[in-house]
């Protein structure tokens, strides 16, 4: 979608007493905007994924400070050259994050489409056309990961699995369509 927003609420794990909370703050809307219309009445229309962003000065100071100096540097400095796949370096948004902030892409969550109608959500702007491509490179990284130079111990040869063992999407897509010509799914 493109749209940074502030006082949203969402879901967060508390570390501290080991159980989920609900955050408010900033994040960037990952969802396209047909998918969260309340005017699109269809299935899985009720939820919104958006990602967290952090503002800098809180990843200073609560997620860099058990680090030493140079690990910090260190870290800002990959985040800053865009090697580090679980972050995203967000830049300064005038008043909203005068320092910039940092998109935490492993807190990728959810809420229900109904909390950006509520008063105290606001759109804080749209991201720009590089911003955007630079977002969207940052989340597929995240999810989709690189490839890794060597094979994990236990993932063996996944090239081989995915197409010599694997079932496709048209042959899946296949069997359903003949489930439903026998009338094995009813809907009720």
């Amino acid at each position: 979608m493109g749209i940074i927003v502030r006082g949203i609420a969402f879901p967060f794990y508390d570390t501290d007493v080991s159980e989920f909370a609900v955050a408010v703050g900033r994040a960037y809307i990952v969802s396209h905007e047909c998918d969260i219309d309340p005017a699109n009445d269809r299935p899985f229309n009720d939820a919104v994924l958006l990602c967290p962003i952090i503002p800098l000065e809180v990843v200073l100071e609560r997620y860099l400070a058990r680090r030493t100096s140079e690990q910090a540097k260190s870290f800002i400095s990959a985040l800053g050259n865009r090697a580090v796949d679980r972050a995203a370096y967000i830049p300064t948004i005038a008043d909203e994050l005068p320092n910039g902030g940092v998109m935490y892409l492993n807190s990728m969550t959810h809420t229900n489409v109904a909390e950006l109608a509520r008063e105290n959500v606001h759109r804080c702007c749209a991201v720009s056309a590089f911003g955007l491509r630079y977002i969207d490179a940052a989340l597929s990284n995240a999810i989709l990961k690189r490839p890794k130079a060597q094979p994990l111990p236990l993932t063996g040869d996944l090239a081989r699995w995915s197409t010599e063992h694997a079932p496709t999407v048209t042959s899946a897509l296949a069997e359903l369509t003949k489930a439903l010509r026998r009338g094995a799914w009813r809907q009720r």
